[in-house]
């Protein structure tokens, strides 16, 4: 799993003067969504779990760092590759599935799930590697995932994520985060 996620940061890294083919990285990042979707259904039932985790977050992080940008100018003068914005949103949406099998996997994942919330935290608040944050659009399609994460969460977990945080701009956005969960998303128990 940190080889397929290696790979992709080193193709979203630098094009080194290359130019790449749209629909070509578009499948990869595709194809790389799929083998961690796959890890998290299949093999997280084994008693490796305690080693898996923090390769899986290290994935999640790198597929995660590859929607941060959508300005193409600003990428591209830094010599990295950037989608359109079709292309993040569909990325998005796959990326999206990642989560909600989190969610699926409650007993093995929920103890861990804080540390994938702070990384897409952080990655909104503009702590990446182009800290640049994820745009509205791409937030937007990665929403109901996050909120997935939120949800097995204990209240533990969140406060002391929130402690975590500090004061900024992501203790900013966990609060936002966790109110939208609450208005938005969370099971109330009425019909």
């Amino acid at each position: 799993m940190l080889h397929a996620a290696s790979c992709c940061a080193l193709l979203f890294g630098t094009n080194n003067g290359r130019d790449f083919d749209s629909p070509f990285v578009f499948l990869l990042f595709c194809f790389y969504l799929r083998l961690v979707l796959m890890l998290l259904v299949c093999y997280l039932f084994s008693s490796e779990i305690g080693r898996c985790v923090p390769l899986l977050q290290d994935s999640v992080s790198i597929l995660l760092s590859c929607l941060e940008s959508t300005d193409s100018k600003m990428v591209n003068m830094a010599g990295c590759f950037a989608w359109n914005m079709e292309e993040a949103l569909k990325c998005a949406s796959f990326f999206r599935r990642i989560y909600e099998e989190m969610r699926q996997q409650r007993e093995i994942i929920g103890k861990h799930a804080m540390h994938f919330l702070a990384g897409y935290i952080s990655m909104f608040s503009g702590q990446g590697p182009f800290q640049t944050g994820i745009t509205r659009e791409i937030d937007e399609a990665l929403r109901p995932g996050v909120y997935s994460l939120i949800d097995i969460c204990e209240e533990s977990d969140l406060q002391q994520l929130h402690t975590y945080l500090g004061e900024g701009p992501c203790r900013t956005t966990l609060a936002d985060l966790v109110h939208d969960y609450k208005l938005h998303f969370q099971y109330q128990g009425k019909i």
